[in-house]
């Protein structure tokens, strides 16, 4: 079953992640990925950061406060996020 939940962050807030991940530095996704992973993954992820690890709290903090989220899901926690991104071939 797939849940859609809207409205998690607000379009002030959107505009802030969007904004620092425009500027964040990606790099080669296979350094956080497994060995059997490594051969086939191929995206890259941001780097950690301050500006990152603040964009991680603030979506966290907004995913568990939300309702919706916490009466399906019952989360005891959420692991770390990772911002990936995907360029042409991959």
């Amino acid at each position: 079953m797939q849940i859609v939940i809207g409205n998690v962050l607000s379009a002030e807030e959107v505009a802030l992640v969007r904004e620092t991940l425009a500027r964040a530095t990606f790099e080669d996704g296979r350094e956080t990925a497994g060995f059997a992973a490594q051969l086939v993954k191929n995206n890259r992820q941001a780097t950690n950061d301050r500006k990152i690890e603040t964009m991680r709290k603030l979506l966290e903090e907004r995913i568990l406060g939300n309702e919706l989220f916490a009466l399906a899901v019952r989360p005891k926690a959420l692991t770390s996020m990772m911002f990936s991104r995907y360029e042409g071939g991959m």
